[in-house]
């Protein structure tokens, strides 16, 4: 079977065209989408208080897209006297991350609440 180089090399040609048109697309996309984030964080004194509540707050120019807290105890502090985080939550805007929690009355454990906030570029 004989085969035309020039169909050969038309069929090369626009294989290569189409490669090179999904991969633009493809980074065209991803260009769009891509977008700057940063992670704000902030936590209370580590201290023997009963109840404790902090917030973390995005750029001005950035809204949250996801948040978290935690809690930091002393290694003396047993269950069930260990503080308890109540609440983690966007409040009162969509910049901020809200969290508090709580220690049981007769805990004597040093501990910490931190809250961390995901913040990405308003569109």
């Amino acid at each position: 079977m004989i085969v035309d180089r020039r169909l050969v090399i038309a069929g090369l040609i626009l294989m290569g065209l189409m490669a090179l048109s999904f991969f633009l697309g493809t980074a065209a996309v991803g260009r769009a989408q891509a977008s700057t984030y940063v992670t704000v964080r902030d936590e209370t004194a580590s201290n023997k208080q009963d109840f404790k509540s902090i917030s973390a707050q995005c750029p001005e120019d950035m809204i949250a897209i996801s948040g978290g807290a935690g809690i930091y105890y002393d290694s003396d502090a047993e269950a069930p006297n260990l503080p308890l985080l109540v609440s983690s939550f966007m409040y009162p805007d969509e910049r901020t991350w809200y969290a508090e929690a709580v220690q049981p009355a007769n805990s004597q454990a040093f501990w910490s609440l931190e809250v961390h906030v995901t913040c990405v570029t308003a569109d």
